[in-house]
């Protein structure tokens, strides 16, 4: 799966531009991480973050006068199954495939549940966001209807699940 990084990049201010330079900024909370700005203030980086929810930043210029915190939300939209089938071919060989959209198309783990043969065979979206799972399947009783479902997860453990029916 994908890592959970976020970028987060900023400027601090002061009242005079030479006290921003080298400033130290300091995040807590969903992200933990210390730095340094450059000559005119500014700062950027890319880290994993420890989890959703907020970060809080707090600067002090040159010469240690500290900031007001500042907060914001990371934040994060679930995946979504938009398209979920089932082909059999020749030879009780079935195919359970589809698409999941999200944020990062690829790596998004998918698991399948209804059936004991799925036991042990998650998959992961490819870069497009599509999923297949082929399986040999020998004993399914034709005369029974069986729910089949698949259950997206992002890096965040964001999920959605669809269910379909063999019958």
């Amino acid at each position: 799966m994908n890592d959970p990084n976020v970028v987060i990049s900023g400027q601090v201010f002061a009242s005079n531009q030479y006290l921003a330079e080298n400033a130290t900024v300091q995040f807590s909370g969903a992200v933990s991480y210390s730095l340094t700005t450059d000559a005119y203030g500014a700062f950027s980086f890319t880290v994993a973050a420890n989890y959703l929810g907020t970060i809080t930043g707090i600067a002090w210029d040159n010469q240690g006068t500290m900031s007001t915190p500042v907060e914001n939300q990371i934040g994060s939209a679930p995946p979504e199954i938009s398209f979920f089938s089932i082909a059999q071919s020749a030879n009780n060989i079935w195919e359970f495939y589809g698409h999941a959209d999200s944020e990062c198309l690829a790596g998004n783990l998918v698991t399948f549940s209804g059936l004991s043969a799925f036991e042990g065979n998650d998959v992961y979206t490819d870069a497009d966001g599509n999923f297949s799972l082929t399986l040999w399947i020998p004993n399914l009783d034709p005369n029974q209807t069986y729910c089949v479902s698949a259950t997206v997860y992002d890096s965040w453990w964001l999920s959605d699940s669809v269910t379909t029916f063999i019958n």
